[in-house]
C-alpha cells in the first residue's frame, strides 16, 4: 500500500467516499497519542483511531494505549481484528481482504 495522501495518488471520488466511512476518526479529533510505525492516530474521550497507512505485515504493532481496551474496529467494515499483546504492544492482526487501500482505520475504545 502506498501513502496516499502524500503521493497524491487518490482520486477526489476516492477521498470522498473514504472519508464518508471514515469521518469520525477525522472530525472532532485531536492528535492522537498511540503509536504505530505503520501510521498514525487521532483521539476523541475514550476512543483512539489508528490510521494505518504502509503494511509491512498482517500484525500492526500498537503502543502507548492509555488505558483498558474495551473493543477494537476496522471502520471501514466492522471487521474485528485478532489481537495480541507482544513486548507491551498491543498487535492487531488485519489480513489484506480486511483492509481499504487507501488509509484503513482501526478505532480503538478503551475504559475512561
Amino acid at each position: 500500500m502506498t501513502r496516499w495522501v502524500s503521493a497524491g495518488t487518490a482520486a477526489p471520488q476516492e477521498l470522498g467516499a473514504w472519508l464518508r466511512i471514515n469521518q469520525e476518526s477525522i472530525y472532532g479529533t485531536r492528535a492522537g497519542v498511540v503509536l504505530t510505525p505503520d501510521g498514525v492516530s487521532t483521539r476523541r474521550d475514550g476512543v483512539h483511531y489508528v490510521h494505518i497507512l504502509n503494511y509491512n505485515m498482517d500484525n500492526v504493532p500498537i503502543a502507548e494505549v492509555p488505558g483498558e481496551v474495551l473493543d477494537v474496529m476496522v471502520l471501514n467494515n466492522g471487521y474485528k481484528p485478532g489481537l495480541m499483546h507482544s513486548e507491551g504492544k498491543l498487535v492487531v492482526n488485519i489480513p489484506a481482504e480486511q483492509r481499504d487501500f487507501l488509509d484503513t482505520v482501526v478505532r480503538i475504545k478503551v475504559k475512561i
